[in-house]
C-alpha cells in the first residue's frame, strides 16, 4: 500500500503508512519485514535525492539484515548498496567508501561470491562519485572475472554495460564500445531481447559521444526495426 501511493505521487501518505507498517513489524518483532520496510523507506528518500534521510534507515536496515540473513547474503548486499548511494547522494564520498569497502571485506570474508560480485559493483559507485574512475574500471573488471568463475552469462552482460558506462565517463570511446558489443554478444547468445537493446543502446551513446551521427542513425534504425 505505501508503494503503491508513492507511486502515485502520494508520497508524505505513502511514507506514514510506511511508518505504520514499521511500528508494527517492530512490535511484532517481525525483523526481517522491519528490515525490507527500512530498506523500502531509505529508497523512497533515495527517489527524492534526500540521502541525510535515506541514511539512518539504510544503516537500520542493513543491521537487520546481517543478523536475520545470515545463511542468506542477498538482501544485505542490497543494503549495503542502498547505504553507499545514500552517502553518495548525501555528498559525502568518503564515507560512502568506508562502506563499500567494509561490504568487500564481508563478502570476501563469507566466501559469498556473488556477495562479492554485489560489492564491488557497489565499490565502483564510490569509487565513480569520488571521481577515481581509473580504480572504478580496475574494481569492475574484478567483478566481471567472478562473475565468469560463477557462470551467470547475464550478470556478466550487465557488468559489461556497467563497465561500458564508466568508460564513457573517462571518455574512453573505444573500451566502452568494446564492453557493450560484449554484452551486447552475449545478450544476443542467451536471445534477451530487452538485454541486447540496451547494449545497442549504449553503443548509439558512444557513437553520439564520438560524433559518429551515421554510427549512431545506423543503430537506432536496428533498434526500431526490431
Amino acid at each position: 500500500l505505501a508503494l503503491a501511493r508513492i507511486m502515485s505521487e502520494d508520497f508524505e501518505e505513502g511514507m506514514k503508512t510506511a511508518e505504520d507498517a514499521l511500528s508494527i513489524f517492530r512490535e511484532l518483532k517481525l525483523k526481517r519485514l522491519e528490515a525490507f520496510e527500512l530498506f523500502i523507506m531509505a529508497h523512497y528518500w533515495l527517489t527524492r535525492k534526500k540521502g541525510r534521510e535515506a541514511v539512518p534507515l539504510a544503516e537500520d536496515a542493513l543491521e537487520l539484515f546481517k543478523e536475520v540473513d545470515s545463511t542468506n547474503s542477498g538482501w544485505t548486499s542490497h543494503a549495503y548498496d542502498c547505504l553507499v548511494q545514500a552517502y553518495v547522494t548525501k555528498g559525502d564520498a568518503k564515507k560512502a567508501m568506508i562502506i563499500a569497502q567494509e561490504a568487500c571485506e564481508h563478502f570476501e570474508l563469507k566466501k559469498d561470491k556473488r556477495g562479492q560480485v554485489m560489492a564491488l559493483s557497489t565499490l565502483a559507485t564510490a569509487l565513480v562519485a569520488k571521481d577515481d574512475c581509473e580504480e572504478a574500471v580496475r574494481v569492475v573488471e574484478q567483478a566481471q572475472a567472478v562473475v565468469q568463475e560463477i557462470g551467470d552469462k547475464r550478470w556478466e552482460a550487465g557488468i559489461l554495460q556497467e563497465l561500458a558506462s564508466i568508460h564513457m565517463l573517462r571518455e574512453s570511446y573505444e573500451e566502452a564500445s568494446m564492453a557493450a558489443n560484449d554484452a551486447v554478444a552475449i545478450y544476443q547468445d542467451l536471445k534477451d531481447r530487452q538485454g541486447e537493446a540496451m547494449g545497442m543502446n549504449t553503443l548509439a551513446q558512444v557513437a553520439l559521444a564520438k560524433n559518429d551521427l551515421d554510427k549512431a542513425v545506423q543503430i537506432a534504425r536496428a533498434l526500431a526495426g526490431r
